[in-house]
């Protein structure tokens, strides 16, 4: 994944969070999930890996990984100079995203 990332100059933001926090088999859980559609976001299946109910957005997630001191490392990979940090965007902004991405 870091390869095609760093071919494709894809912007990413990694956090290492502690091993004991990933209780389901990661490979079989993301496989459940073919898309984004609905009200599935990308966060289901890093929510079912950690069985972690209540977080519904990437920024729920990071606030509640930092809140509990579980961010053991961030790094970013092919990000702009003037980064400030990740977007906050609105449950409705995420699912509109989604819908579009999902008619290309």
């Amino acid at each position: 994944m870091l390869k095609k990332a760093k071919r494709s100059a894809v912007p990413l933001v990694l956090v290492e969070i502690p091993g004991e926090l990933i209780r389901e088999e990661i490979t079989s859980v993301f496989s459940k999930f073919e898309r984004a559609s609905g009200e599935i976001t990308c966060i289901y299946p890093i929510r079912e890996v950690m069985q972690l109910e209540g977080i519904n957005q990437l920024a729920n997630l990071l606030t509640y990984l930092d809140s509990e001191g579980l961010m053991l490392q961030v790094n970013g990979l092919n990000l702009p100079e003037d980064y400030k940090g990740i977007p906050d965007y609105s449950m409705e902004d995420i699912l509109k995203r989604i819908q579009v991405l999902n008619r290309k």
